[in-house]
């Protein structure tokens, strides 16, 4: 019976350690946009950021230029674009 309780907690362990690795990942859904200076760049460094910081499985959509709505009459339009990736290890 004591092997059995070993095996048992040995299991449990093993569970447990997949359940906080897989805790540790979450599906993460970002928006960009951007309507001053170097856009492109700007994207970039965002992007090289969000990898540093620990954004993986990196997923960009086309970009989209959309009119600046409830600003001011002169505001340049937005690039917008959608981010999605997995957060963690």
């Amino acid at each position: 019976m004591k092997g059995y309780m070993n095996i048992v907690r040995m299991s449990c362990r093993k569970i447990n350690a997949k359940r906080k690795r897989q805790a540790k990942q979450v599906k993460t859904i970002l928006s960009l946009g951007a309507n001053i200076g170097k856009i492109h760049e700007t994207f970039r460094f965002a992007l090289s950021g969000l990898r540093r910081a620990g954004l993986c499985e990196i997923r960009i959509s086309p970009l989209y230029e959309t009119e600046a709505v409830g600003c001011a009459k002169d505001t340049p339009d937005f690039i917008n674009a959608a981010v999605s990736g997995i957060w963690g290890e």
